[in-house]
C-alpha cells in the first residue's frame, strides 16, 4: 500500500527484456535468464501442497513473516552464510527482517533495507474479500522453494487487488545459484514499480535483472554464484546498541544505564584488533559521556558483545543519544555501517503524570494511509512499574473530509512480544480533532502495566486524515504499520518517527508474597490433619489488603482462602493460619503456599515451598510422575521416572512450551496466559491438564 502524499506516475512496461545475461556485480555474481542458449530451462516446480510445502500465513498488505529456516541449515549467499530467512507480501525474501514497501528502490542501494532477494518486488496483496493469494515454503531437504502463488497487485479501488502472478525463489545450496521462476503473470500494478534482483547485507553490492518491466509467464531468471571468489571484503560493523535494532527506550533521572554494544566482522576477511567509541549527547548535542573499548581480533562472521567501563547517570531528563563508532580497519568497504545511535528519553518519575514520548513534538509533514484503512502504532516501556496510562495524544495534520480515528492500547502478549490482548480501544469522532494540535484521548478502562510495554494505535476511520510525522533523528525505531489489520515494521522506522505519546500515573508498586511456611516443618512426618501456618510480607510501597492466599500439598487440592485481616503496610509481616486444615492422605510430599495479589510487581517472592513426609494412601517416593502444584501459579515442579520431553498445549491445540525434564525441573510459566492447558511427557508416555492461575 502506497502513502496519500506519494506522487503517482504510470510507466508503459512491456513483458519483453532486452538483456538475456547480467553481471558480474563486484561480487562475480551473473544472470542469464531462459531466452538466453546457456540460460536455465523454465521449470516450475509446485510445492503448494501439504506433501511437498507448508503454508504461510499471516502476509497481508506490506508485512513480512518469518523467520523460516533453510532446509540444508544455511545458505550460502556472497561471502556468508545465512541461517534464517522471512518471506515479504510484497514479493521477496529477505535475511533480516526488513519490511520493503513502496517507493521500492533500485538495486543496490545502500541506504533502507538491504539483504535480500526481489523475485517480483512491487506493491502486491494477500488479503482481502475473495483474494486467493498463498505462498507455500517447501519442505524438501535438496533446495529451499519460497512460491508465491495467485498473488493480485495492490490498488487504491475496491477491493483494492487486481491481477494475478505466480512465481518463486529456488535456493540451491549445492552450487549456491539462485533461481527465479515465473509461472503466471497477469495484469498490472498501480504504478508499475517493480525490481528484481539481489542485494548484499550492506546495500553496497547487488545485481538488478530489471526495473519498472513486467516479468514474462513461463520463464525462468538464474543467478550464479562466482566460480572464484576474488572479491576481498573488509567490513566492521556495530550491530546494536542496548537491545537488538537499538531500539529506543526510557529511564528515570534515577537510573543508571549500562552502555552494550554489539560489534561484528560483517566482511570475508580477519580483522585486527580495532576500538569502538561510546558517547551519550544531550539534545544539545553536549558530550555527557565518552568511552573507548578495545574490539579482540574478530574472523569472518563473528561478532562480541562489549560493556563500556562507564555507565550513564542520568544529569536530567530530556533526549539523548547512545552513539557507538568505530574505528574504521583501513579498506572498510561501508563506512555507513560504523556508527549506531540509540534513542534514550529520561523522564522525571517523581511527577504526577509521566508523559512518553519519542518525537520532538514538532510536525515535519504527515502520513495518510490510501483507502482510508491504515495506522500507525507506537511501542511504549514505562521506566518504572505499576504504570497506570491516563490518556493517548496524537497530533493530526489536516483532515480534509472530517474523518474520525479510533486510539487502542495493546499489551505486549502477542507472539514474540507483538501487539496482543486489546487493553483500551476509544473511538474519536471528526468533531473532537483540532488540526495542528494534540487531541488528547482519554483512556476508558485506565489499565495498568506491571511489566513490558503497550503498544498505542492510531488507526484511522475514514480517508484524508493525516498523522504528523518526526523526520528529526534520533528515532525511536518503535513504530510500526497496520494495515487491514496486519502488523509490521514501520517501513522507515529507522528514518522516521510520529507526534504520538502517551500519560501515564506511577504507583506504589504493590508486592505481597509468603516468607517462609512455619507449620508444618521441613521434613516433618504428617500422619493426621495438621493446621498450616505461612508468615506473609508485603514486599512492595502500597498498603495491600483483602487479597488471595494458597496452599498446596503435591497432588492434593489447591486450598484457596481470602486474606481478610488488618491492613499490611510496606514492609510488615504476619503469621496467617489457613482455617483449613493439611489432609496428609490426599497428596505427596511437598507443600507450598503462594499469595496472588492483583497487580502484584514481585511475583518471585509470592510462594515458598517445603519437604515433609506425608502418610499418603498413594505412593510419595521421589521417582513418581508428578506435576505439581496444579493449578499452579508462576512455575510448577515435574518430577519423572527417566528423562524426557515435556510439551504444553493451548485449548487449540498449539504448542506454546516444550522443555527437557532430566529427573526433575521447575518450570516457569509467567509467559503463559492464564487458563486450561494440556501436556504431555513423551518418554513417560503420560498426558494431563494443568490449570494456570493469575
Amino acid at each position: 500500500m502506497k502513502k496519500i502524499t506519494l506522487l503517482f506516475f504510470l510507466l508503459f512496461c512491456l513483458k519483453t527484456y532486452s538483456q538475456q545475461s547480467g553481471g558480474p556485480d563486484q561480487y562475480g555474481y551473473t544472470w542469464l535468464d531462459s531466452n538466453h542458449p546457456n540460460g536455465p530451462t523454465y521449470s516450475w516446480v509446485d510445492i503448494a501442497n501439504p506433501q511437498s510445502g507448508i503454508q504461510v500465513f499471516g502476509l497481508g498488505d506490506d508485512n513480512v513473516v518469518g523467520p523460516f529456516s533453510f532446509s540444508t541449515g544455511s545458505f550460502g549467499y556472497y561471502w556468508y552464510d545465512v541461517q534464517k530467512f522471512w518471506v515479504g507480501s510484497n514479493g521477496y525474501v529477505s535475511f533480516n527482517n526488513v519490511n520493503i514497501a513502496h517507493p521500492f528502490p533500485a538495486i543496490p542501494t545502500a541506504g533502507g533495507p538491504n539483504d535480500f532477494i526481489a523475485a517480483m518486488l512491487c506493491d502486491l496483496k494477500f488479503d482481502g474479500v475473495g483474494n486467493l493469494a498463498e505462498c507455500w515454503v517447501s519442505k524438501t531437504s535438496d533446495s529451499t522453494i519460497v512460491s508465491f502463488i495467485n498473488v493480485p497487485f495492490w490498488t487504491p479501488t475496491s477491493p483494492q487487488y487486481t491481477g494475478s502472478n505466480t512465481f518463486q525463489i529456488v535456493l540451491d545450496p549445492t552450487d549456491k545459484s539462485i533461481y527465479i521462476n515465473y509461472l503466471q503473470q497477469q495484469g498490472f500494478s498501480y504504478d508499475s514499480n517493480i525490481k528484481i534482483g539481489i542485494e548484499n547485507l550492506s546495500g553496497s553490492i547487488g545485481l538488478q535483472h530489471s526495473a519498472n518491466t513486467y516479468p514474462m509467464s513461463g520463464y525462468s531468471i538464474k543467478y550464479a554464484y562466482p566460480d572464484t571468489v576474488t572479491y576481498q571484503v573488509v567490513d566492521a560493523s556495530t550491530n546494536w546498541n542496548t537491545n537488538e535494532g537499538s531500539k529506543g527506550l526510557f529511564l528515570t533521572n534515577n537510573d543508571q544505564l549500562s552502555l552494550i554494544t554489539n560489534i561484528s566482522n560483517s566482511g570475508n576477511q580477519p580483522l585486527s584488533a580495532f576500538q569502538a567509541t561510546g558517547e551519550i549527547k544531550d539534545e544539545q548535542n553536549n558530550t555527557l559521556l565518552s568511552d573507548i573499548i578495545n574490539i579482540p581480533p574478530l574472523n569472518q562472521g563473528d561478532d562480541t558483545t562489549m560493556s563500556y567501563l562507564q555507565t550513564f547517570m542520568p544529569p536530567g531528563t530530556g533526549t539523548h543519544r547512545f552513539i557507538t563508532t568505530l574505528s574504521a580497519p583501513t579498506g572498510d568497504l561501508t563506512p555507513s555501517n560504523n556508527i549506531t545511535t540509540q534513542e534514550v528519553v529520561v523522564v522525571d518519575n517523581t511527577q504526577q503524570v509521566v508523559n512518553l514520548n519519542y518525537s520532538d513534538n514538532i510536525s515535519d509533514g504527515g502520513l495518510s494511509w490510501n483507502g482510508g484503512n491504515g495506522g500507525i502504532a507506537v511501542y511504549f516501556t514505562p521506566p518504572s512499574y505499576p504504570a497506570k496510562i491516563l490518556n493517548t495524544n496524537f497530533l493530526i495534520n489536516s483532515n480534509l473530509f472530517l474523518a474520525s480515528f479510533s486510539a487502542m492500547i495493546f499489551d505486549d502478549d502477542g507472539q514474540n512480544g507483538m501487539a496482543g490482548t486489546l487493553l483500551d480501544s476509544v473511538y474519536v469522532p471528526s468533531t473532537q480533532i483540532i488540526t495542528g494540535m494534540y487531541t488528547q484521548v482519554q483512556t476508558n478502562q485506565n489499565p495498568i502495566i506491571n511489566d513490558g510495554g503497550v503498544y498505542v494505535l492510531w488507526y484511522m476511520q475514514g480517508t484524508d486524515i493525516q498523522l504528523a510525522k518526526d523526520l528529526t533523528p534520533p528515532f525511536s525505531k518503535r513504530t510500526f504499520e497496520v494495515l487491514d489489520n496486519i502488523w509490521a515494521d514501520y517501513r522507515a522506522h529507522d528514518e522516521e518517527d510520529f507526534l504520538i505519546n502517551l500519560n501515564y500515573e506511577p504507583q506504589a508498586p504493590a508486592d505481597a508474597g509468603i516468607i517462609e511456611i512455619i507449620t508444618p516443618t521441613e521434613n516433618t512426618t504428617i500422619d493426621s490433619f495438621v493446621p498450616v501456618v505461612v508468615k506473609i510480607k508485603n514486599f512492595g510501597q502500597a498498603t495491600i489488603s483483602n487479597f488471595e492466599i494458597n496452599y498446596q500439598l503435591a497432588g492434593s487440592p489447591i486450598i484457596n482462602e481470602q486474606y481478610t485481616g488488618q491492613p499490611l503496610l510496606p514492609g510488615d509481616s504476619i503469621n496467617y493460619t489457613f482455617q483449613e486444615l493439611l489432609d496428609p492422605t490426599t497428596g505427596g510430599n511437598q507443600i507450598c503456599s503462594w499469595t496472588n495479589l492483583a497487580n502484584d510487581v514481585g511475583p518471585g517472592n509470592d510462594m515458598s515451598c517445603l519437604v515433609v513426609n506425608a502418610i499418603s494412601t498413594e505412593e510419595t517416593n521421589n521417582n513418581k510422575v508428578k506435576i505439581y502444584p496444579n493449578p499452579t501459579i508462576d512455575e510448577f515442579f515435574v518430577t519423572t521416572k527417566q528423562p524426557t520431553t515435556l510439551i504444553i498445549y493451548n485449548r487449540e491445540g498449539k504448542k506454546v512450551k516444550e522443555e527437557h525434564i532430566p529427573l526433575f525441573k521447575k518450570i516457569k510459566t509467567n509467559k503463559l496466559l492464564p487458563g486450561l492447558y494440556f501436556y504431555t511427557l513423551t518418554e513417560e508416555k503420560k498426558h494431563g491438564k494443568i490449570v494456570i492461575l493469575k
